[in-house]
């Protein structure tokens, strides 16, 4: 039982050999309906967790110790830019 658990571990994103620990997300959530169309600010963090690692993964560069910011705002902030 132990090694399946040792697997799924192994198998979790930003753990693959070379990946490291993953990156750390920083979110701006300037638009509160983005929380509210997706579940919540825990839902956000996730969903950017995952776009990050996958991100990176895809460019082949490792998490660990790198930054990723997202910023969750209306298309008039963004126009402002």
């Amino acid at each position: 039982m132990a090694d399946a658990a040792a697997e799924d571990a192994a198998s979790a994103p930003g753990s693959a050999p070379g990946y490291g620990a993953g990156p750390e997300i920083e979110l701006a959530v300037e638009d509160p309906r983005w929380a509210e169309a997706l579940g919540g600010e825990a839902a956000l963090e996730s969903l950017a967790r995952e776009a990050a690692e996958l991100a990176l993964g895809a460019a082949g560069i490792g998490g660990e110790g790198r930054s990723v910011s997202f910023l969750f705002a209306d298309d008039a902030a963004l126009a402002e830019l």
